[in-house]
């Protein structure tokens, strides 16, 4: 929250900004605001009696030989006098929650009680009239008090003199950059990183960060200084920062090198590959997002870059792998910034020529234009020419399966399904290592996707069906060809397990799974209507695909889906205004995707079979409808949009008086 005032003219005025057009206007409305909150809170002047106070001990703070607030710091100790009374208690209780900006402050701010009348006056308020609530949020406000040089040299000096490896932590979580960092990122900074090998195995690496952060006594010992003064706090999965302090450390010399550190650490710790970490790869991911997010630009930075290329540790091409493996989570925003990140890494990683960089260079480049014809379809044709992918290893063939997926999943888009099958058949697994083995699931997996697609569903089943730990999409489509097989009923089980398996309930995953529960549920109402039986359930699936729209990170087949559910739903509800707008959109986003074909056709036989229950001319509307019902050439990428969907239009007709042949 933040305070802002409306000029006469309605414009927004930050509050210095105001301050310069019209002071004595501004204090008047400030007057009136401290009015309105002493209302509420009775200690409202005598808070910000004492916050001035504060403020002026904080800014009129020297540092240079100071001992009494330093002995505190480091011992905890305070003199005799003071230790046991309510001053006492009130430094420490200062400290516990403010850290030392809150101590500096509140020690000078009361101290020579005796012969100060506004220290005596400061410490009474404190003591007897402020509230503990308002105690409370002056200590943790005192971090936000303007900055003080000497402030800064006393508190750095004290670090240094205190612990090498402190200092070099304090750098460190500057480097991170958030106010919260998961301990996981340290528990497993201390174990070696697992990779994958030349020969498509597991390898593990032992960590070549820093001891401080890959020796665990090393790391305690240095996190219990910086707790001691206050710079951190330990908590059970997570480190508090007070990064008004670390940013104190900003100009030090040692930062660039704690930047590269940083990117080594990240790199180092998070997995690049689902099977690397199966138990917790996208948590780990998610858990870290904001610390990549502070990070990752580092290596924008020629020094860090420069460093990563000749340093020991992880390197420019496990910066490159992580890049590419954080560009599948968050917003199209971060994808296309560690994209970008990743190819200009890559230039610098291609001064070094060797078959593992052309690797990579490949890998960046499916990677790239995978999230490229996103936006625009026909870049695939001319950019998958260029991609050559070496195959000496293991790993290098387990890697060109990415190639021929994204091949793949571009013939399933344009209806090339004996195309699909083809191109699946070039993968082979030829040194048998367990990334092609992997690999070779992926591929077999699409295969049963292709099945689906091209109306085969019982092969597609014996597929789908046999995947171990199927992922999201792999769920997805298997509850597809359940519901086409006439098993709507089994769907539930599945998605039910896999969502209680799921973590993340918020997900693109899981609001997947959840959309294929929904199809089920539709198509289960459909058979009904399409065996003569009321379906009056539909307004509550309705409800159901509104829910989800509202989810921005979906993929163009999960948003297609959701938008063919609510024209149904309308459709078969009577609701024809709304079923018509709702097909409308269908019809927009079928042609802004590209597509081409039956969908496109089943679309216009839909606006028919409303037009004519509107009144529409009979013949005209049978010319249109004159492939309803035909079984050839039907296409099945959207759940019952080419089964069950055109039997209950013929339903529909028939319900109106109108008999196809």
């Amino acid at each position: 929250m933040d305070l802002i005032c409306v000029d006469d003219d309605g414009g927004l005025l930050s509050i210095q900004a105001a301050a310069q057009k019209d002071p004595e206007q501004l204090r008047v409305l400030f007057l009136d605001a401290v009015v309105s909150c002493s209302q509420r809170q009775p200690d409202t002047f005598e808070t910000l009696i004492v916050d001035r106070s504060f403020r002026d001990a904080f800014e009129n703070f020297k540092g240079e030989g100071e001992s009494h607030t330093k002995r505190y710091l480091l011992k905890r100790l305070l003199d005799k006098k003071t230790q046991e009374t309510p001053r006492g208690q009130l430094i420490a209780s200062a400290m516990q929650i403010g850290g030392p900006h809150a101590l500096v402050s509140a020690f000078y701010a009361t101290q020579d009680t005796h012969r100060n009348l506004r220290s005596r006056k400061t410490l009474r308020l404190l003591n007897e009239v402020m509230t503990e609530q308002s105690r409370e949020h002056l200590f943790r406000r005192a971090k936000q008090f303007p900055i003080n040089p000497s402030f800064n040299r006393w508190f750095e000096a004290i670090l240094e003199k205190l612990d090498v490896n402190a200092l070099a932590m304090a750098f460190l979580l500057h480097c991170l950059g958030t106010s919260v960092v998961p301990r996981i990122i340290f528990e497993r900074g201390h174990e070696p990183s697992r990779r994958w090998g030349m020969d498509g195995e597991v390898c593990l690496e032992v960590s070549k960060l820093p001891p401080l952060i890959r020796n665990r006594s090393s790391f305690e010992s240095a996190m219990q200084n910086l707790e001691l003064v206050g710079l951190a706090k330990m908590n059970l999965e997570t480190i508090d920062v007070n990064q008004r302090l670390t940013e104190i450390f900003k100009d030090r010399p040692e930062i660039p090198s704690w930047k590269t550190r940083a990117v080594q650490l990240l790199s180092h710790v998070l997995p690049t590959h689902f099977a690397l970490a199966p138990e917790n790869y996208v948590t780990l991911h998610e858990t870290m997002l904001p610390q990549l997010r502070h990070v990752l630009p580092y290596l924008q930075e020629p020094e860090v870059v420069s460093l990563l290329g000749r340093g020991s540790g992880p390197g420019l091409q496990e910066a490159i792998e992580l890049c590419m493996a954080t560009s599948f989570f968050s917003d199209h925003k971060w994808k296309e910034e560690v994209m970008a990140v990743a190819a200009g890494l890559l230039q610098t990683l291609n001064q070094f020529v060797s078959q593992s960089n052309a690797v990579i260079t490949c890998r960046l480049q499916i990677r790239q234009l995978r999230y490229a014809v996103l936006k625009a379809p026909a870049m695939i044709d001319s950019g998958i020419q260029h991609i050559q992918f070496p195959h000496g290893t293991a790993w290098a063939n387990a890697w060109s399966a990415n190639l021929i997926l994204l091949q793949v999943h571009d013939y399933i888009k344009r209806d090339y399904l004996e195309s699909a099958h083809r191109q699946l058949s070039l993968y082979s697994p030829v040194f048998g290592s367990t990334l092609e083995r992997l690999q070779g699931a992926r591929i077999d997996a699409t295969r049963g996707v292709v099945y689906r697609f091209q109306g085969r569903f019982q092969e597609a089943y014996d597929i789908l069906s046999r995947v171990e730990s199927p992922n999201s999409e792999v769920v997805a489509h298997l509850c597809a060809v359940m519901c086409e097989l006439g098993e709507c009923d089994k769907v539930s089980a599945i998605t039910s397990h896999w969502l209680q398996l799921c973590s993340r309930p918020q997900s693109k995953a899981a609001i997947r799974v959840r959309l294929a529960s929904i199809n089920a549920e539709l198509i289960s109402g459909l058979q009904e209507i399409a065996s003569g039986h009321p379906w009056p359930s539909w307004s509550s699936v309705h409800a159901m695909y509104e829910d989800l729209q509202s989810y921005g990170q979906l993929s163009w087949v999960d948003r297609m889906t959701i938008l063919i559910g609510l024209a149904i739903t309308h459709h078969v509800g009577g609701e024809i205004k709304a079923a018509d707008r709702a097909w409308n959109e269908v019809r927009f986003a079928y042609v802004k995707l590209g597509l081409t074909g039956y969908t496109g056709r089943v679309i216009d036989w839909s606006f028919c079979e409303l037009e004519l229950r509107q009144g529409a001319e009979l013949s005209s509307g049978l010319v249109r409808l004159e492939d309803l019902p035909k079984s050839t050439r039907r296409e099945y990428l959207f759940t019952g949009l080419g089964t069950v969907w055109p039997t209950v239009l013929r339903r529909l007709l028939f319900n109106s008086g109108i008999s196809l042949a």
